[in-house]
């Protein structure tokens, strides 16, 4: 036994987000407001993987004087709309 009696705990953050209905197992490096495809933008834990297709998705919306939509959802967006106050963990 060790003298640390959490040391066999993990503590380590995981993304909240899911893919295909299963939790994300990779580690969270981001706490962010993000875009899910609701009229909510929650503020969750996300790692790197999912940060980037969120950014690229709003990389994707066509100029601010065209109507632009979430190709998922098809809510009209804005620029800054996928993900907002991104800060590292």
């Amino acid at each position: 036994m060790t003298a640390d009696p959490l040391e066999h705990l993990d503590f380590t953050l995981t993304c909240d987000l899911t893919e295909d209905g299963v939790g994300c197992e990779r580690p969270a490096r981001w706490i962010a407001d993000i875009h899910m495809h609701t009229d909510l933008m929650p503020r969750v834990a996300i790692c790197d993987h999912h940060a980037d297709a969120h950014r690229q998705m709003q990389q994707r919306l066509q100029p601010i004087l065209q109507e632009s939509r979430c190709p998922v959802c098809q809510q009209v967006m804005m620029p800054n709309d996928y993900i907002r106050n991104q800060e590292p963990l």
